[in-house]
């Protein structure tokens, strides 16, 4: 039976031989741009593919756009059980815009959608003249998604100094920066918000300087470009992002779960660099609008703000509101939506969601139990959980 095992981060795919048989790989079989295919000392595939993992996708039966809309109303509903009233889609094709469409045709979509254009999505909306912003309260067109690097766990992420616990190792950078700094002009030219996938302190530098080019060749002062997860800054790099005006998109349950003594982080960093990793109080102190996400590892958000409260290198922490707030005005912002949503005042859209505890009165250690016990959307309760 073939099999494909996919790592959390969908970085790293581990294939048996029947699936590397379907999907023709064998010895002579060449990395693929940007990604790399694990060998034995003989030269043969071990199976574990790192950052290519569509060289065996092709070999597995699509999935049907029935499906997909299906999965969007199930994930909804998910999703308003955890207080969440809003997400931004981090990458979709043609048939997932479909995919959406219908969703939102049907009812089934109940949370409001930022969706990211990847693959060949960009260049056919540039022509047709949609930017970011197109669609309604539910359904919105928001950037397009670029990936310059992998992730931490997959020893992907593309660093300046090697891993510690894989010395020969510096990551991989899945595109010449080149490449993505035109694409990022290309984008912002046709009037589109950019939002790049970059971990490593490396593949953040090339994204940095990629928007500055960008920015010197067609200013736009609120143009917002965001870098996605952001994790291994310098100081310099913090002063950079907070001159050109780029919004950091910061998953904290990345650190819930992986930082600290002991952790993956950790192992993959060494301590200097662990510490130095999702620096959220200082981003905050900088006055840099950062906006954060789960990436679906926990999607739970009170998790991602106990993480960030709880931060494990303690002069990152940040306080009880401010996660909040990065969670809720700040994602809005990223999203260019905050004159709508993200906070709960006159002329917004009553987006709410209701805990069963006063987060303010609780042990800071504690708020990850919280639980969700009413989700409004748009003012109407769209979850209610059942005593």
């Amino acid at each position: 039976k073939p099999v494909a095992m996919v790592r959390i981060c969908g970085h790293l795919v581990s294939v048996n031989s029947e699936a590397m048989k379907l999907a023709g790989i064998d010895r002579d079989t060449p990395d693929p741009d940007g990604g790399a295919i694990d060998r034995d000392a003989d030269g043969e595939p071990t199976g574990v593919l790192r950052d290519c993992r569509d060289i065996v996708w092709k070999a597995i039966p699509p999935t049907g756009t029935e499906t997909m809309v299906e999965g969007l109303k199930v994930a909804s509903d998910h999703a308003l059980s955890l207080g969440c009233t809003g997400i931004h889609d981090a990458g979709i094709g043609p048939q997932e815009v479909a995919a959406y469409q219908t969703a939102h045709d049907n009812g089934y979509l109940k949370v409001r959608a930022n969706v990211m254009l990847r693959t060949e999505t960009p260049e056919a909306a540039m022509k047709l003249g949609i930017r970011t912003g197109f669609g309604d309260p539910m359904l919105r067109i928001g950037p397009v998604k670029l990936l310059i690097d992998g992730s931490l766990g997959a020893h992907t992420a593309a660093l300046f100094e090697p891993y510690e616990d894989d010395p020969s190792n510096t990551g991989l950078l899945l595109e010449d920066p080149a490449a993505i700094s035109d694409k990022m002009a290309a984008a912002h030219g046709h009037g589109f918000q950019v939002a790049t996938h970059a971990i490593g302190d490396l593949a953040i530098e090339h994204v940095i300087d990629g928007i500055q080019k960008t920015l010197r060749g067609e200013p736009r002062k609120d143009h917002r470009h965001r870098i996605e997860h952001c994790e291994l800054l310098s100081a310099q790099q913090i002063e950079r992002i907070r001159d050109l005006g780029i919004v950091p998109a910061m998953q904290p349950n990345f650190i819930g779960e992986w930082s600290g003594p002991g952790s993956m982080y950790r192992q993959r960093l060494g301590e200097r660099r662990d510490r130095a990793s999702n620096p959220y109080r200082v981003l905050l102190d900088e006055g840099i609008t950062v906006a954060f996400g789960s990436d679906g590892m926990p999607f739970n958000p009170i998790y991602g703000i106990w993480s960030a409260v709880n931060h494990p290198i303690k002069e990152s922490r940040i306080s009880l509101v401010e996660a909040v707030k990065c969670y809720t005005l700040n994602s809005a912002y990223a999203g260019f939506h905050e004159d709508h949503v993200g906070s709960v005042e006159a002329g917004k859209l009553a987006d709410i969601a209701v805990f069963d505890r006063d987060l303010t009165e609780v042990a800071p250690e504690t708020i990850r139990d919280a639980e969700c016990v009413m989700t409004l959307v748009n003012g109407k309760i769209l979850y209610h959980k059942e005593k």
